[in-house]
């Protein structure tokens, strides 16, 4: 048989039954609003690494038909993966491996128009910011390195 509350262990829940009836509808959209930001997140993720992977295929075909030196399919698979998956970094890297397969082959103008289209895509902050990144840092350590006051030999002397 269920044991009777004391006076204060009835007060302690007469306390938490106000509260979830003040706060209650609050904290069940907040858990519920967090819940699915998490999800779409999940979801979105999981969207790019799909798009990725099977831009990941279409790139090899591209490299695949390069090396191979097939032109067509060269530009079959450049228009396939700039259709389906222009977003991906594998696009831009199709763009560049086929303007240098399509300069080599003697297209200029093709290659022009492949380069072109890779500039007019849409780029991450990432594809942007990172060469730029890098390349400060690179001259950041060549401006170190041809300090005068310093000891160390200068690797850039013989350049």
């Amino acid at each position: 048989m269920a044991k009777a509350l004391d006076l204060e262990e009835q007060e302690q829940l007469d306390q938490i039954k106000h509260f979830w009836k003040k706060y209650g509808n609050l904290i069940s959209w907040v858990l519920i609003v967090i819940l699915g930001a998490y999800a779409a997140w999940n979801g979105y993720q999981y969207w790019q690494r799909d798009q990725a992977a099977k831009a990941a295929v279409l790139f090899d075909e591209v490299e695949r038909s390069a090396s191979a030196g097939d032109l067509a399919r060269v530009q079959r698979s450049l228009a396939d993966i700039k259709d389906k998956y222009a977003g991906t970094l594998f696009a831009h890297q199709a763009s560049l491996l086929a303007a240098k397969f399509l300069s080599a082959q003697g297209k200029t103008a093709e290659a022009q128009a492949a380069l072109n289209g890779w500039l007019a895509q849409r780029l991450s902050p990432l594809t942007v910011t990172l060469p730029v990144c890098v390349y400060r840092r690179f001259c950041w350590m060549r401006a170190l390195w041809t300090m005068p006051w310093l000891s160390w030999p200068n690797p850039w002397s013989r350049l």
